[in-house]
């Protein structure tokens, strides 16, 4: 389950009849900056929000959105009852005149000259592609079957044509129900292709540095639309990333670094075998799901009240290979980690109720995936992401202060007009600012993944891995 899957609500496609689960925001905990331009502008701006991936597309979106759209897997955009009772006209104009069954067939080749490009091809410690994906280029966006299926959707969401696609479509709705009107308005997109390519093929990859070659024109495009649309200079875009990528651990490896790939069952063998030894006989682990062991009911208390049998356990998740750490809820929910920034960072990311009962850190280099490689730790090659602000209220610089993706939103609602609440609007960050008193924030540059823009008379949010030198 994801954090958008509602099944008190019903999927609405904008194709293909769709047997997925519906999405809303109804786990959200707080409110949004849309909901709060909305709630708080007169008249109430419109707000549109795009991504392949509901959990991205309807954080952006908020809870009141004009259109929020995301991708199926099976092949279709799609919304949510949640957010409307039927296909949206203008976003459905646009995916009637648009299929991406278009693009079956069509090849994806490097952008630029091979030598423009860094390291090596095939990336180090690839794993085999799913769904047909070549190891190098050309990749010839296809099916077993010969017809588009989810093999062919699969690929298209690893390519750079999912990109263009939502950055156009966003453009085409934006004007379609009145941007070029009295403001500020919203637009949030996620671009997940750099995301879900990553994965596959690792950052080090020709094809990741091709996205955002290509995701850098795509950006073109896009700020060329709100240019004829709603004015040069009308508009502030801000662009950040909600993590980075690690490297594939036999690339690390291949240089010299303490690094591999952690065995869930191995670690799940190793926490059944000592609470059998100190709690007796039974099933006691229910699943090992991002840094956590979920126990099955009861087992956890059962360790409160044993604590032999709950230091027997973190002494014995420490001997499997690539684990550095092991913590408890109970000292992720206290949070006395002062002078402790690994265990601060983990306290920070616990949620109650929701996250596990023993949080496991990997060692530097360390992941567990199936995959090329993956992301979620608290190193730097995780957490090291840029803040970039452009346009209407942005002072030109460089700002090597520590920022967070965190204060883009109260930011945005500075810039805005509007107030946030308190936990949220505590983030803000206004240590970077022009003679007149105008904002003007553009931290570290490097790496992108998902994020929000807003503007004077629009406001355009904007996600996805990106590197600027």
């Amino acid at each position: 389950m994801t954090c958008t899957e509602d099944s008190h609500a019903t999927i609405v496609s904008y194709g293909k009849p769709l047997t997925s689960t519906g999405e809303s925001a109804a786990r959200m905990q707080l409110t949004t900056l849309a909901d709060e331009i909305r709630s708080q502008l007169s008249p109430p701006p419109h707000v549109i929000a795009f991504s392949l991936k509901p959990r991205a597309a309807i954080p952006l979106g908020g809870r009141r959105p004009d259109a929020v759209t995301w991708f199926d897997d099976a092949g279709a955009w799609a919304t949510s009852t949640a957010f409307a009772a039927g296909p949206v006209a203008s976003v459905a104009e646009y995916i009637n005149a648009h299929p991406v069954d278009k693009d079956f067939g069509r090849t994806w080749d490097r952008a630029l000259p091979l030598n423009r490009y860094l390291y090596e091809s095939p990336a180090i410690g690839l794993h085999p592609a799913k769904d047909g994906m070549t190891p190098t280029f050309p990749h010839v966006l296809t099916s077993p079957s010969g017809l588009p299926d989810q093999s062919f959707y699969d690929q298209w969401q690893s390519s750079p044509f999912a990109d263009e696609y939502l950055a156009s479509m966003a453009l085409h709705v934006a004007e379609k129900i009145g941007y070029s009107t009295t403001g500020p308005n919203f637009i949030g997109i996620s671009f997940s292709t750099f995301d879900k390519l990553s994965h596959d093929y690792s950052p080090f990859s020709h094809e990741a540095q091709d996205v955002l070659i290509r995701l850098d024109r795509t950006l073109g495009d896009l700020f060329a639309g709100l240019d004829r649309i709603v004015g040069p200079g009308a508009y502030t875009v801000a662009l950040t990333a909600d993590h980075g990528v690690a490297p594939p651990p036999e690339r690390s490896i291949q240089q010299g670094f303490d690094a591999g790939r952690i065995s869930v069952q191995q670690l799940i063998a190793r926490a059944e075998e000592s609470m059998t030894k100190t709690l007796g006989a039974g099933t006691h682990v229910s699943q090992f799901a991002h840094d956590y062991l979920y126990l099955e009911p009861g087992v956890y208390e059962g360790l409160q009240a044993n604590p032999t049998a709950m230091r027997t356990l973190v002494a014995d998740l420490k001997t499997v290979p690539g684990v550095l750490r092991v913590i408890t809820r109970d000292e992720l929910a206290a949070n006395h980690f002062e002078g402790d920034a690994a265990g601060r960072q983990s306290a920070l990311s616990f949620f109650e109720g929701r996250s596990g009962d023993i949080m496991i850190l990997f060692k530097p280099y360390w992941i567990e995936s199936l995959n090329t490689t993956t992301h979620g730790s608290g190193y730097q090659y995780d957490t090291h992401v840029p803040v970039i602000f452009m346009g209407a209220g942005i002072a030109k610089g460089e700002y090597l202060m520590r920022v967070s993706p965190t204060d883009v939103a109260p930011t945005l609602a500075f810039l805005a007009g509007v107030t946030l609440p308190a936990a949220v609007a505590a983030a803000m960050r206004r240590s970077a600012s022009s003679s007149d008193g105008t904002l003007a924030i553009a931290p570290s540059l490097v790496q992108l993944t998902a994020a929000a823009a807003f503007a004077n008379r629009s406001v355009c949010s904007i996600g996805q891995p990106l590197r600027y030198a």
